[in-house]
């Protein structure tokens, strides 16, 4: 995916492990998300075949938004319940590094 933001800045996303890409799970999700992976865990079967069933049972849970955050500006882009790109731009507009930074 190649984004433009507003800036015209270019944001790529095309591999895995890219510091300026994340994702947002809203508190509503985050525990019913959580007892996905406990009962994943606690629940699976013996087989690698049980395992791996376990592991997509909570893959398939999506509780998570993508987001992007422009290294030339700041604003992040985040994808809305509505398939859409919203972007929300920081109040100081300068890039703060809020992804990737650990």
């Amino acid at each position: 995916m190649k984004l433009t933001c507003t800036c015209n800045h270019h944001i790529i996303d095309n591999t895995d492990s890219l510091s300026h890409k994340g994702y947002v799970i809203s508190d509503k999700h985050w525990n019913s998300f959580w007892d996905a992976v406990d009962k994943a865990i606690e629940e699976s079967g013996p087989s690698p075949e049980d395992k791996e069933r376990a592991c997509m049972s909570v893959r398939a849970t999506q509780p998570f938004r993508s987001v992007w955050e422009c290294s030339h500006c700041g604003r992040l882009w985040m994808d809305s319940s509505a398939g859409k790109l919203v972007a929300y731009a920081p109040g100081n507009g300068k890039y703060n590094r809020v992804l990737g930074n650990n």
